[in-house]
């Protein structure tokens, strides 16, 4: 019983820290509308720097622990490039979804940049087939920032 209690009060004292942050309701952010929060500039300059190959710059933007796994890792970095740059968009691609469907969520300390590219093509007269691609680019508020947290 003693241990269950404990456990109970570890867990308490973990989680409030995360009290503020899980009182706070959900906020969506639109289309053009992204570009007035700090996350859509940091989002563009990101995804530039990804596309570069310029990681160790891109990494200067997020957070702190994505810093640590990176120093931690060398061996790693060419193929967490190679795959970086696969999954982010381009900056144009990003500044397209910015001015129309792009939704920023943001929850508490934490967010999530939705870049949704829509594909339409014509295979024959009157036929289109469409297709979508959606990549989420998780945020998080350190030291009164807003940092990626890839």
């Amino acid at each position: 019983m003693r241990k269950a209690v404990l456990a109970l009060c570890a867990a308490w004292v973990a989680l409030m820290p995360m009290a503020p942050a899980l009182a706070q309701p959900e906020a969506r952010i639109k289309g053009a509308d992204i570009m007035k929060h700090p996350i859509g500039p940091l989002a563009l300059q990101y995804v530039e720097l990804v596309q570069a190959g310029r990681m160790e710059d891109a990494l200067k933007l997020s957070h702190n622990k994505a810093q640590a796994e990176w120093k931690k890792y060398p061996g790693e970095r060419k193929s967490y490039t190679d795959f970086m740059k696969k999954m982010m968009p381009s900056r144009a691609d990003l500044e397209k979804s910015l001015q129309g469907s792009a939704i920023l969520i943001i929850e508490g300390q934490r967010a999530t940049l939705n870049s949704i590219k829509t594909e339409q093509q014509s295979s024959s007269p009157g036929s289109i087939t469409s297709s979508s691609t959606t990549v989420g680019i998780p945020f998080v508020m350190e030291d009164g920032k807003w940092k990626v947290a890839a």
